[in-house]
This record gives structure tokens, C-alpha cells and sequence, in this order.
């Protein structure tokens, strides 16, 4: 038979939705070793302050967890990398976080801190996804566009009126999330995302559109339902990566010829607005697979939809 050795360089521990109240003693046995910590799901109500053992610990995920506070010493883990606080209690940011230097990855969605201190931000020039959707957030600090790395930052079903100026920093941004919230315009400088990739900002208070939105070559996912939009920005051409464009629900009365350009285009859903007609030009979206169009004034669909193919 063989005889049981002890884990002694166990790197991850996955307690994921066990039923714990506290944090299980295996990882301070196994902390000089110790890189990754999921425990999410459990009813865990505080975390020890003696997690600074875990001097190796670069992922630690908590979501969905019982939390109302997180002390001072997650953010002296100098290794940590990704953080997960998703869906708890907490009601506020301690400035500690600003300490966490290697941090890349932190969603903090779902918890009522209500604001991000600007301190807080000058810190994370590493961070590369940010997820702070259902924070009560009534604003982004203007101190945003100092996260020179981030490439994802989601913002959903907050409280936001406006995005701030700052944001056309993000010049690695590939996904803007900020739907659900109270946004009547989107900054000029949107136009200098050179990068984004998806860009949702359905059920908001927008108007209309920068015409920089029509530049934005590597776009290829937008989404503007549940808007005010009566138009659109008379030149698409620059959405040469588009697949799918969003606009249902809006009060949109035509769209532009140039949606013709967008060559890519698999997905068009323009159900629950006052168009009257289509443009010509549609005929010329090749690998369009679906088109809705339902809830509308249109009198009659152009000839050219026959060179659909799809």
C-alpha cells in the first residue's frame, strides 16, 4: 500500500459552494505555496486578517459570498492578481486597495459602495479589466483614464448620467459596458478607442450619437436599444469589423445609406422604431443572417433585400 503524503506544494484550492462560514484551515497549511483561492459561493462573513500568510497568493475569488467589509491586508498580498469580491455587502472601498500593485483583474459588482475615491484609482495603472456593475455608482472619476492598461471595464446597472471625458485614455479598452444606467451622451473622444471591440450602451437616456461612433474600425459588437436615438451617424463606413449593430426600441426614422458598407454584418435588429423605409444600400450586406425589422411604419422592404443571401 501506498502511504499518504501531506500536499506539501499544493498551489490552488477550490472550495467553490461548500457550505463554509469561515476560511478553510488547509490554506494557511499550504501557504507558502498557495497561488489560487476560489470560494465563492459560500456564506463566509469575514476574511482573517492573517491572510497575509499567503504571501504566494495571486487569484482570490469570493463572489457570492456573505462579506460586509474586507480588511486592510487582502491589499498587502503583493502577488495578487485577480480579486473577486462579486455580489456581497460591502458598502465601501477601502483606500487600502490602492496598495495592491500587481493587481490586473477586480470585479466588485454588486455591492453598494455608491463611489470609487480618486486615490483609489491613481494606483492600479496595471489593471486590465474592471467590473463594477450594481455599485450605485453616480459617477466615474475623471482619474479613469489613468488605467493606461485596461482592456474590459463594465459599469451596468448603475446610477451614471455621463461617462467621463477621460475615458478616450483607455486607448486599450476592447470592451465598454455601461448599459442600464442614465447616460444622455457619449463623450467626442469615444472616437480614440481605437481598439474596442463591443460597445454596450443600451437602456440609457442617449439622443443620438458622436459621429466618432462611425470610425470605430475594430468595433464589432454595438449595442443602442432602449434608447432615445431618432438617427444614426450618417457615415458607418469606418465599422468595417461589425458584426452585429443593436438599435431596437428607439424612435429611429431611417437609417443611413452607408449601413451598406458594413460588409461584416451578420446581425441587424432594428424591431420597435418609426422607420418608413430602408435604405437601398441593404442589399449589399452579404453576410447578414438576421434582420429584424417588426414594430415599425414600413411601407415597403427595397427589391434589393432579394440579394440577401443568407
Amino acid at each position: 500500500m501506498f502511504a499518504c503524503m501531506p500536499f506539501r506544494n499544493l498551489e490552488q484550492i477550490d472550495r467553490r459552494s461548500s457550505g463554509l462560514q469561515r476560511f478553510p484551515e488547509d490554506a494557511f497549511r499550504h501557504h507558502r505555496k498557495l497561488k489560487t483561492l476560489l470560494l465563492d459561493g459560500n456564506p463566509i462573513k469575514l476574511i482573517p486578517r492573517n491572510i497575509t500568510a499567503l504571501t504566494k497568493l495571486e487569484r482570490l475569488t469570493l463572489a457570492d459570498c456573505e462579506l460586509v467589509s474586507v480588511p486592510a491586508e487582502v491589499f498587502r498580498l503583493s502577488r495578487l492578481q485577480e480579486l473577486s469580491l462579486r455580489n456581497n455587502g460591502i458598502g465601501e472601498l477601502p483606500t487600502a486597495l490602492k496598495g495592491t500593485l500587481a493587481l490586473l483583474i477586480l470585479d466588485i459588482s454588486s455591492n453598494s459602495i455608491g463611489g470609487i475615491p480618486d486615490s483609489i484609482i491613481d494606483n492600479l495603472s496595471h489593471l486590465t479589466s474592471l467590473c463594477i456593475n450594481d455599485c450605485t455608482l453616480q459617477h466615474l472619476p475623471q482619474e479613469l483614464g489613468g488605467l493606461k492598461s485596461l482592456q474590459v471595464l463594465e459599469a451596468r446597472d448603475n446610477r451614471l448620467k455621463f461617462l467621463p471625458q477621460t475615458i478616450s485614455q483607455l486607448k486599450q479598452l476592447r470592451k465598454l459596458d455601461v448599459g442600464c444606467n442614465d447616460i444622455t451622451d457619449l463623450p467626442e473622444g469615444i472616437g480614440n478607442l481605437t481598439r474596442l471591440e463591443e460597445l454596450w450602451v443600451d437602456t440609457n437616456d442617449m439622443e443620438s450619437l458622436p459621429v466618432e461612433v462611425g470610425a470605430l474600425e475594430q468595433l464589432k459588437v454595438a449595442d443602442f436599444s432602449e434608447n432615445h436615438l431618432e438617427s444614426l451617424p450618417a457615415d458607418l463606413t469606418g465599422l468595417a469589423n461589425l458584426t452585429d449593430l443593436i438599435l431596437s426600441t428607439n424612435t429611429i426614422l431611417a437609417l443611413p445609406e452607408s449601413i451598406g458598407s458594413l460588409k461584416r454584418l451578420a446581425q441587424l435588429k432594428c424591431e420597435n422604431n418609426h422607420l418608413t423605409e430602408i435604405p437601398e444600400s441593404i442589399g449589399n450586406l452579404k453576410n447578414l443572417k438576421e434582420l429584424f425589422l417588426t414594430d415599425n411604419m414600413l411601407e415597403k422592404i427595397p427589391s434589393s433585400v432579394g440579394n440577401l443571401e443568407s
